[in-house]
């Protein structure tokens, strides 16, 4: 393993290696690699690059990835829970059934992602940057969002039910049969959102700009009334 980790670099290479737990990867360059399967837990990967990299059905449980890039990357399956991505490039990365519960992605960047499936049960995404991001059907429950850059997200059936979203930015994102119940929405801007038969119940969009969302006509009872509510389209189709 201390031999991997003093290669130099493994752009191309195909590890055999299925355990790699603890290995000091930091600042490597790995393109297009291929780490499929392969264990690397508590893994150190600060600043490397694994653009192109395939670690599909790999494990990164704990590791820390903080500033790695991982454009185009094949992340599909991927286990990395309480893993940090924090300010990570995962811009066009293939992450499908990928499974991030407890991870952290605080300022990282994640332009046209895509995150089918994906389970990211209270992870943070403070301030990152998910414009376009394809999110369909994934497990978001209880995670943070906070002033997170959701401009033209794909987010049909996801769950965001207990999710802070206060400052978040959701314009013209698609929200369409989303469950969002207790969720945050204080501050975020709305504005032309597809929202059709997204459920809001006892969601908090205090303060929310919510004019031009693609929804009905009306607000829940005991839903926080935003300003210049007459404005307000959010509303659960029944």
């Amino acid at each position: 393993m201390a031999a991997l980790a003093d290669v130099g670099h493994l752009d191309d290479c195909d590890v055999q290696c299925p355990d790699l737990t603890g290995i000091d990867l930091s600042e490597i360059s790995a393109q297009r690699c291929r780490l499929s399967g392969v264990w690397l837990a508590d893994a150190r990967l600060r600043g490397s690059d694994l653009r192109g990299a395939d670690l599909s059905g790999a494990v990164l449980l704990q590791a820390d990835c903080t500033g790695a890039r991982f454009c185009g990357a094949n992340l599909t399956r991927l286990d990395a829970r309480e893993a940090t991505f924090a300010g990570a490039d995962l811009r066009g990365a293939s992450a499908h059934g990928f499974v991030g519960n407890q991870s952290r992605f605080e300022g990282a960047w994640l332009w046209g992602a895509e995150l089918f499936r994906a389970v990211l049960r209270g992870a943070r995404f403070d301030r990152a940057d998910l414009r376009g991001v394809r999110l369909n059907a994934a497990d978001l429950r209880d995670a943070t969002l906070t002033e997170v850059d959701l401009k033209l997200a794909d987010c049909q059936r996801a769950d965001l039910r207990r999710a802070d979203l206060r400052g978040a930015d959701l314009r013209r994102a698609n929200l369409l049969d989303v469950k969002s119940e207790g969720a945050d929405f204080t501050r975020a801007d709305l504005r032309g959102a597809r929202a059709k038969q997204a459920i809001f119940a006892a969601a908090t969009i205090t303060q929310a700009k919510v004019s031009d969302v693609s929804s009905s006509a009306g607000l829940l009872p005991g839903q926080a009334v935003p300003q210049r509510r007459e404005r307000s389209r959010v509303v659960v189709i029944r």
